[in-house]
C-alpha cells in the first residue's frame, strides 16, 4: 500500500490478497504524516500523530515500529523500512532537519528533504475500517491509466475460490462481481 501511495511506478503482484478489503486511498493517505524541513509542526503534534498510527514510544529498544524522544530530537523507525530509521530535530516547533540514519551505529546516511511516515500496521487499522464498512477494493489505488493483467487467471480463480470457503465471515471480505 505505500509504493501505491507514494510511487508512480509500481508494478503490483498479487494473488488471492486482492479479495480482501483495505482502506481507501483517501482514508489510508490521511493518516500519514509528511515533513520537510523548516515546516512548524510541534514535537508534541508529530508524537501524537505516531501514537495514533500505532507507533510505539520506546526510548530504550529502538527497533521498526517504535519512536524515541531525547530532547529536541524524534527518532522514528518505520515499520516498512527494513534498515534505516529517521532522525527529525526540531529548534523550538520548526523541524530544523530530517536524516536517515543506521540505527545500529547511529551513523547518519543521508539529508532528506521530505519525510512521510505511513501507519505502522494496516491491518491494525482496518479493524476499525471494516467496522464503518469502509473498505476499499486494491484497485482504487491503481491510476486511471493502469494495465492489470492476470496470469494464469483459471489458477487464481480456484485459489479464491478455496480462500473464499474459509474467509467469507470475515470483515475484510469483498464479493467479487461477476
Amino acid at each position: 500500500t505505500r509504493s501505491l501511495l507514494t510511487r508512480r511506478d509500481c508494478i503490483v503482484v498479487a494473488s488471492v490478497s486482492c479479495i480482501y478489503g483495505i482502506g481507501s486511498p483517501e482514508t489510508y493517505g490521511a493518516m500519514r504524516v509528511e515533513i520537510e524541513p523548516g515546516a512548524t509542526l510541534s514535537r508534541d503534534r508529530l508524537i501524537e500523530g505516531l501514537i495514533a498510527m500505532q507507533y510505539q514510544r520506546n526510548d530504550v529498544d529502538f527497533h521498526r515500529g517504535t519512536f524515541r524522544v531525547r530532547g529536541d530530537i524524534v527518532d522514528v523507525f518505520p515499520a516498512y523500512e527494513a534498515e534505516r530509521a529517521v532522525r527529525i530535530e526540531y529548534f523550538g516547533d520548526e523541524v530544523e532537519s530530517i536524516r536517515r540514519f543506521e540505527p545500529e551505529t547511529q551513523r547518519s546516511v543521508e539529508q532528506v528533504t521530505e519525510i512521510q511516515i505511513l501507519p505502522r500496521s494496516e491491518k491494525l487499522l482496518l479493524n476499525d475500517l471494516a467496522k464503518t464498512n469502509s473498505l476499499s477494493e486494491i484497485t482504487k489505488y491503481f491510476p486511471p491509466e493502469s494495465v492489470v493483467a492476470v496470469d494464469e487467471p483459471l489458477a487464481v480463480r480456484e485459489e479464491a475460490a478455496s480462500v473464499l470457503a474459509q474467509v467469507t465471515d470475515s470483515p475484510f471480505y469483498l464479493p467479487w462481481e461477476e
